[in-house]
């Protein structure tokens, strides 16, 4: 798993589909071992760890906060730049104290991935 600095924020086109998510993402079902787990190459091969630029509390545990997180290799430096835009426009210190990372992350991200149902992805 890599610990790099990822690269600047690149637009990503928003999938649709199991077929274009596998395409894009890769296809974690060819990492399923024949005892139902999850081969250890596919953490190496496809995620990253982003360090956060402040500490975000867990949804399930609010007394406790995470200061990194795992993803989507492909997803790191949209991470990056999601939570480092939240911090430089101060609105990680104007959350509710009962926000978690899925709050901040909806309310940053990038028009282009936030579709309403029924909207085609060219709008």
């Amino acid at each position: 798993m890599s610990t790099n600095s990822p690269a600047p924020t690149v637009l990503l086109a928003c999938p649709e589909g199991l077929d274009q998510i596998r395409a894009t993402f890769g296809d974690i079902f060819k990492y399923v071992l024949p005892d139902h787990t999850l081969d250890p190459r596919w953490q190496a091969d496809f995620l990253a760890l982003v360090a956060l630029p402040f500490p975000l509390p867990l949804s399930w545990d609010k007394s406790r906060t995470v200061t990194e997180m795992t993803c989507h290799k492909l997803m790191a430096s949209i991470f990056t730049g999601v939570f480092g835009r939240l911090q430089s426009t101060g609105c990680s210190k104007r959350s509710p104290a009962s926000a978690d990372a899925s709050h901040f992350v909806r309310s940053a991200l990038a028009p282009s991935c936030r579709r309403t149902p029924g909207e085609s992805q060219s709008t």
